[in-house]
């Protein structure tokens, strides 16, 4: 995969998370644009307008697949705490690549050794704490999503790791 970052999300004790994009996501569409602005004699054919803007729409939708989260490692490589955080990375690697539990993201890509990064599911609407207020006076509804969390991270705890990331 080629990774083009697009901004920075977050950043935490041990690195950093950008939200990136696969190139190879809009290379075939990219050719049907080319193809479609080569083919049509001016803007004036309806016919072909509508179709350059479908492509250009089917390009700007909604769909996130293609987008990841790459956590990049922010220590110097030759620190203590570098290696600290490289091994407790593996070890996030290793319960990702494991694909426990349907509610644990998934892992696209990585390049740990070499790099330290490495990329996994993107999800636009951000953490649960930016929807706190979905949450006010609704005891079933927070029970059920309360519960699918607690799940997952009882998966993480039955193979003896830590979610590191999860706050009171």
């Amino acid at each position: 995969h080629n990774w083009f970052g697009i901004r920075e999300l977050g950043a935490g004790g041990q690195g950093k998370v950008y939200l990136v994009e696969d190139q190879k996501h809009y290379g075939p569409l990219v050719d049907q644009l080319v193809d479609r602005v080569k083919s049509i004699s001016g803007i004036s054919d309806y016919k072909g307008a509508r179709s350059f803007w479908e492509l250009i729409s089917k390009a700007k939708n909604d769909d996130y697949s293609h987008m990841g989260a790459l956590k990049e490692l922010h220590a110097n490589k030759n620190s203590p705490e570098y290696k600290k955080a490289l091994a407790r990375m593996k070890n996030e690697l290793q319960a990702l690549k494991e694909d426990l539990h349907p509610n644990i993201v998934k892992l696209y890509d990585e390049n740990i050794e070499k790099y330290g990064w490495f990329v996994m599911e993107y999800f636009p609407k951000g953490p649960l704490s930016n929807h706190l207020g979905k949450f006010c006076g609704n005891v079933e509804y927070t029970l059920q999503r309360f519960r699918v969390l607690t799940e997952a991270v009882g998966v993480l705890h039955s193979k003896r790791m830590v979610h590191r990331d999860i706050k009171p």
